[in-house]
């Protein structure tokens, strides 16, 4: 039997020379060299599977069985990928005729390489790599079942009480692989048949709250796409708003809102980490766990709620709270508010070591015609430059009060 390393190298010369859709060797190549060059692919795999079995016995360590796996998994792998491309290529390389035989031999020969790779995965799953590139044969047969199964959860679409978004955001990255097809790894097929699985289990039973039972199906096999989880996060806000408008019967207070809410978000967490999650699984790698995104938004409104339910007792960390004074409004605009208190401090009728005092004990305690909390940096100006529209309407308010003053005269 030849070594490992002949293996190899006698498997990426056939595809990477005699493969090449621009190489001489396929230019003078005839139907029953084309059979024998598919025999000596087949040949050649049979060899290494055997080789693999024979030495894997002698591996001393799980990490080394790991990288053995892996080495000849990416080995193969990246033979489909190459293939891939040579498909790709021949697009205006041959000719239509030749084009369609062309591709023909490309597909039986990555054919064998994923039957090769189903060895290895079936062999070695607990060492296999899910994240390597599938055959292209693998992807397109995964297209071929996904689109009949999402022909036939058009149906979940006619079930009383279902949000049309949930079903499209659980569809649409399968809709989208469908459509573009490309490289695509085997986790991400092994996730959206999960996906499918899970829909149609749902579709069967015709669950009362299919909504629900879907959202609890994505949780569970971490379905964490952000725009989801943003989704969820405006529905349970939508939600939470239409039970308060329902209580509102009697008058409530902020507290009672604060209340309600620390009430409702508990209750969330507790549904959501009853919720059985796998172990392993998710859309997106490298961003935390559907659930976890969706438990951090509820712990940081949560805590947020707490603080200002302890503003309201007048109590923060065990310590008094000075309770929020209500300003004093004027009936007037920013701008003219700024005329009034220059008259009163050019007529010393206000009493401040300077103008800048005056500036902020003003912000702090009036408000403004459209401006609950009005700022310095805002307000200055007008103080300093008084626009002359707003003197004249100043001028009009201030003969107004002198009238009701004179009103008071006995």
């Amino acid at each position: 039997m030849a070594t490992n390393n002949a293996l190899i190298r006698r498997l990426d010369e056939i595809v990477c020379a005699q493969l090449d859709p621009e190489g001489q060797y396929l230019t003078e190549m005839k139907n029953g060299s084309v059979d024998e060059l598919l025999q000596e692919i087949r040949r050649q795999l049979t060899e290494l599977r055997l080789y693999l079995l024979d030495s894997v016995e002698g591996l001393s360590s799980s990490a080394t069985l790991d990288a053995w796996v892996y080495h000849h998994a990416s080995f193969a792998s990246n033979l489909c990928q190459r293939l891939s491309k040579y498909y790709d290529r021949s697009g205006y390389v041959f000719k239509e005729s030749r084009r369609v035989g062309y591709r023909q031999v490309l597909t039986k020969a990555c054919g064998e390489i994923d039957t090769f790779l189903r060895f290895l995965q079936e062999q070695y799953g607990k060492y296999f790599d899910f994240d390597l590139l599938a055959p292209f044969v693998r992807v397109d047969q995964a297209v071929s079942n996904f689109k009949k199964r999402m022909d036939g959860l058009e149906k979940l679409y006619e079930l009383e009480g279902t949000d049309p978004r949930v079903i499209d955001f659980a569809l649409t990255p399968i809709r989208a692989m469908v459509k573009n097809g490309g490289s695509v790894s085997y986790r991400k097929l092994r996730y959206f048949d999960k996906i499918l699985s899970k829909l149609e289990v749902i579709l069967e039973g015709k669950p009362d709250e299919p909504n629900r039972a879907m959202h609890e199906a994505l949780l569970g096999i971490n379905f964490n796409q952000p725009q989801y989880i943003h989704y969820c996060i405006r529905r349970l806000q939508e939600k939470l708003t239409e039970q308060w408008d329902k209580k509102l019967d009697t008058p409530k207070s902020d507290k009672d809102f604060y209340l309600f809410q620390l009430q409702t978000f508990n209750w969330y967490i507790k549904a959501q980490n009853q919720v059985a999650v796998e172990d392993g699984v998710g859309l997106e790698r490298n961003i935390e766990t559907a659930v976890d995104q969706l438990n951090n938004y509820l712990t940081n409104e949560i805590a947020y709620l707490q603080t200002m339910i302890k503003l309201e007792n007048g109590v923060l960390d065990g310590l008094p709270v000075a309770p929020k004074l209500k300003k004093i409004r004027l009936n007037a605009s920013t701008k003219e508010a700024a005329v009034w208190l220059r008259s009163g401090m050019d007529s010393d009728y206000f009493k401040f070591e300077n103008n800048e005092d005056a500036i902020t004990m003003f912000c702090a305690h009036f408000s403004t015609v459209g401006t609950e909390d009005v700022s310095s940096k805002s307000f200055r100006p007008h103080f300093y430059n008084p626009g002359q529209a707003p003197v004249g309407k100043t001028i009009d308010s201030l003969d107004k009060q002198k009238g009701s003053v004179r009103g008071l005269l006995k």
